[in-house]
């Protein structure tokens, strides 16, 4: 089954991407989204994901503890956040 989603990338991401903000049609698997996201963007999804960008799901931060079957709905909102640092 597949969702329409609007993702949208911050900073050096929407650079990287040539993208701000985009509808997608994606699988409704989270895991599966983001895979799809990341070979549409060339941006290596889940090897990044928590130590280049976080990911927030309606404006809610990602959690490492997101079941594996996570499903995503019609008109979610997947926003890719490059993690700043510094000292």
């Amino acid at each position: 089954m597949t969702v329409k989603i609007q993702v949208k990338f911050f900073a050096q991401l929407a650079i990287q991407t040539g993208c701000r903000s985009c509808t997608l049609e994606v699988p409704n698997n989270f895991y599966q989204a983001i895979e799809v996201i990341g070979a549409r963007f060339n941006l290596p999804a889940k090897e990044k994901l928590g130590t280049y960008y976080s990911i927030l799901i309606n404006g809610k931060g990602y959690s490492y503890g997101l079941a594996d079957n996570y499903e995503l709905k019609d008109e979610d909102t997947l926003a890719f956040v490059p993690i700043l640092s510094g000292g």
